[in-house]
């Protein structure tokens, strides 16, 4: 509770934090980290340094004693998201929620990471659709992202080249077999998707096992401890001709 004017525009701080009135609630100055290259977020009690007023007044049930400043990282490589909260029912605009307000925060991101969460499609769109598409890798296992999000990453992410989505009871792996075929056909020859870790098929479906062997043949498939199929060989080249071994036998 340190309480800088320096860091607020035009803001008046109530000593008894007595006086709710909208003056008090005035949108304050923009904190900028200008260097700031990672950024891990760990925990559904995670401050909402990217949040809209609306979303703090929210969550807590109560009007905030002043707004928090939201936090401009023009050169955020990295960031990482486990298990924090960035949904809120009350938000009905999906362009205002957290993380469509940390998309047009931190544009340049090339390494996103939000696992453990729940997440809409809505808002998870959003957040790349604000940044510059320079993201060429995205975790988004154990979160409740869709095949609707999935099928649009094509657009909104022109340098995908590895994609994580172990977890995601709503993806199925044609739509992510899909979307690899659609970049490799959109790039003229250029590399496309390298690697994609997702659940092998578990639900008899022969579309499933198809998508997921068409994959591995296109060697973007990628099996770690993680995996049911995880005792293979741990570097890629030697797993890939072990397990093609393994298919011909």
């Amino acid at each position: 509770d340190r309480r800088d004017a320096a860091m607020v525009d035009d803001h008046i701080f109530a000593d008894d934090r007595s006086d709710t009135s909208d003056e008090q609630h005035d949108q304050p100055a923009p904190i900028i980290l200008p260097n700031l290259r990672v950024l891990i977020l760990t925990g559904e009690y995670t401050p909402p340094i990217f949040s809209s007023l609306e979303y703090v007044d929210s969550i807590s049930g109560e009007a905030a004693s002043y707004p928090t400043p939201i936090f401009y990282m023009p050169s955020l490589n990295l960031i990482q998201m486990d298990e924090i909260a960035t949904e809120q029912d009350a938000i009905e605009n999906a362009s205002e929620s957290p993380l469509a307000i940390l998309g047009r925060s931190a544009p340049n991101v090339v390494d996103f990471q939000l696992s453990n969460c729940t997440s809409s499609d809505a808002s998870v769109f959003q957040c790349f659709a604000s940044m510059a598409g320079a993201i060429s890798k995205i975790d988004l296992s154990t979160s409740t992202i869709t095949d609707r999000l999935v099928c649009r990453l094509p657009g909104l992410l022109p340098q995908l080249d590895s994609i994580d989505v172990r977890g995601c009871a709503d993806v199925t792996i044609q739509a992510v077999a899909r979307i690899v075929e659609v970049i490799r056909n959109s790039r003229n020859g250029a590399p496309g998707v390298k690697e994609v870790f997702i659940d092998g098929p578990q639900y008899g479906s022969a579309a499933e096992y198809d998508a997921y062997a068409w994959l591995d043949w296109v060697g973007v498939l990628r099996r770690d401890e993680l995996d049911f199929e995880g005792d293979g060989p741990d570097v890629g080249d030697r797993r890939r001709r072990a397990w093609i071994k393994a298919g011909k036998m």
